[in-house]
């Protein structure tokens, strides 16, 4: 004897519920439906399975022999059936990434191509924003990934995740035209009579920067401030001065001798960059995923 397995499913329902019309409001079917395929079921097995009371259903010796058959076997098929609609969903999804024009630049761009290879399903929308705006629209679940410098970062709802990435240095550099005009090694008190070329006051990498050098009682004046690394980069690269630029984004350029480092009596510390995303996040698998994928990757 054959059965279908959807009568098994409806009974187990109904006996989880206890209620003909919860299951079938949890089906999405209706209660005569339910009470069909319910019928059904016992004159194929020639059991009575159910007996209905004012305060629901209650269960023949039969029925709940039947239900403490199938039990387990429903549920492992439902959590198979969960699983695999879990890894189809996963990987047919927008992601949301938000970084720096730098980060994009250097090794976010081309390990999302290589990533996209491996998952094709993914696609991948990137944006730049300024800080606040980009903290408040991963708060609303608009971002789904954001790349910072590591802080600490207040969140009430205590449902944004700040996690390590990796370690990068902020170097002064000159163009290579420049280089006659420039020492080998700049003291940091000497340092304001060179037009420098830093991030704006408000980004949070400069203001490491600036509580370095209150740290050893100096006072920073850059002569310009520009709003990423990248652009920063150009400018040094027009002649325009010493810049502050982070080392890993510049290898090619320094073995090339593009552009060459200045050192300093004192180093500028190191900088930790993150990465954050929300923990309640549907799409924390493929965050996670891609994320490791990415520490390879650089």
């Amino acid at each position: 004897m054959n059965i279908n397995l959807d009568l098994y499913n409806y009974f187990y329902y109904v006996c989880e519920f206890k209620s003909i019309t919860k299951a079938a409001n949890f089906l999405y079917v209706s209660q005569p439906a339910i009470t069909k395929q319910i019928k059904k079921l016992e004159n194929l097995l020639g059991k009575n399975l159910i007996i209905r009371t004012s305060k629901g259903i209650k269960l023949t010796e039969d029925g709940l022999y039947l239900y403490n058959e199938i039990k387990n076997s429903i549920e492992t098929l439902n959590a198979t059936e969960a699983t695999f609609k879990e890894i189809r969903d996963k990987y047919n999804i927008v992601l949301n990434i938000e970084a720096g024009h730098s980060t994009l630049k250097k090794f976010l761009l081309k390990a999302l191509i290589e990533f996209n290879k491996i998952h094709p399903e993914i696609k991948f929308k990137v944006s730049i924003h300024p800080y606040h705006e980009s903290m408040q629209l991963l708060k609303e679940g608009k971002i789904d990934l954001k790349f910072l410098s590591m802080e600490k970062y207040t969140d009430k709802s205590n449902d944004i995740q700040i996690e390590k990435f990796m370690e990068v240095d902020d170097i002064f550099v000159i163009s290579k035209n420049m280089k006659k005009n420039y020492p080998k090694k700049i003291n940091l008190l000497e340092l304001n009579n060179y037009p420098t070329v830093v991030l704006t006051d408000d980004m949070i990498s400069r203001k490491i920067i600036d509580k370095h050098f209150e740290k050893n009682n100096l006072q920073f004046k850059p002569k310009y401030e520009l709003s990423s690394t990248w652009l920063i980069e150009e400018y040094v690269s027009l002649d325009a001065g010493i810049g502050v630029v982070v080392k890993q984004h510049i290898i090619d350029k320094l073995e090339s001798g593009e552009l060459i480092e200045v050192k300093t009596n004192i180093k500028l510390p190191k900088r930790i960059m993150s990465y954050a995303y929300r923990k309640t996040s549907l799409k924390y698998p493929v965050i996670k995923e891609f994320v490791e994928y990415l520490k390879k990757y650089i």
